[in-house]
C-alpha cells in the first residue's frame, strides 16, 4: 500500500500534484481504516531493493493486464473456417 501511495503523490493525482506524502498516507489511513505505520521506514526499504523496486506496482500491472486479455478473449468472436469443395 505504501509503494502505491507514493507512486501516486510521485504522478501527481492528487491535489494538482501539491499533496504531501504524509497527507496521503493519512487519507488512505483513514478511508480504508487501516494503519501504515511507519511508512516512511517502509519507503527506505522500497528504495533499498536491489531487483524489482517497485514489485508491487509490477504484479498490479500484470494483474490488470492479464484481466484485460482474459476479457478480450471473452469477447472475441469465435471464428470459424470456410471450407470450399
Amino acid at each position: 500500500m505504501v509503494e502505491l501511495i507514493y507512486a501516486l503523490v510521485a504522478l501527481g493525482v492528487f491535489n494538482n500534484g501539491n499533496a504531501e506524502i504524509k497527507s496521503a498516507i493519512n487519507f488512505f489511513q483513514h478511508i480504508l481504516q487501516v494503519d501504515l505505520g511507519a511508512y516512511y521506514h517502509k519507503y527506505t526499504d522500497i528504495t533499498r531493493r536491489k531487483k524489482e523496486r517497485t514489485s508491487f506496482l509490477d504484479k498490479l500491472k500484470v494483474a490488470l493486464l492479464r484481466r484485460i486479455d482474459e476479457k478480450f478473449a471473452l469477447d472475441e468472436p469465435i471464428q470459424q473456417s470456410m471450407h470450399f469443395n
